[in-house]
């Protein structure tokens, strides 16, 4: 299935039943399973910061949603606008993966890009289905010379497990 091993797996900052916060070369990865929370977001705010100081200010994010878009309170609405905006010198891309299809999804990534829209952020952000759909756009802003969309695709995949 795949065309060659993972060069690097992800590195695992924080955990629990809620979330995931990992870096991989110059990606922040976040992947919410539950209730996205104020704290995670500030590890992966902190760890983009340190990923930019180690990867010549070229930071891309991934934010992965699984089960579904609970749309979070206005603190944490309002705290996330605040790091959009304090990381658009280093941020070149950020993602967003509202895994499956079905009407819910559908519309929680319509909602999605329609936020983004209004936001006027600098730094190009574009919502996806799946990984598979995110993972060539992906390949080319990660800082290691052969990291293919499969490569992404399996480092993703890997912190699913």
């Amino acid at each position: 299935m795949y065309d060659r091993p993972m060069a690097l797996p992800p590195r695992v900052v924080e955990s629990d039943a809620d979330h995931t916060v990992a870096s991989w070369h110059n990606v922040v990865v976040t992947r919410w399973v539950g209730k996205v929370q104020l704290p995670a977001m500030e590890v992966a705010f902190q760890l983009g910061k340190k990923l930019a100081e180690q990867h010549d200010r070229r930071v891309v994010s991934l934010t992965l949603v699984e089960n579904g878009l609970n749309i979070p309170g206005s603190d944490v609405r309002s705290r996330a606008s605040e790091m959009v905006a304090a990381a658009a010198d280093y941020m070149v891309l950020n993602t967003t993966v509202i895994n499956g299809e079905g009407f819910w999804n559908s519309a929680a990534r319509a909602a999605m890009t329609g936020i983004i829209m209004m936001s006027r952020d600098k730094t190009p952000h574009k919502v996806f289905s799946s990984v598979a759909q995110v993972a060539p756009v992906l390949a080319p802003h990660v800082d290691a010379s052969d990291v293919t969309a499969d490569g992404v695709l399996r480092a993703i995949e890997s912190l699913r497990q």
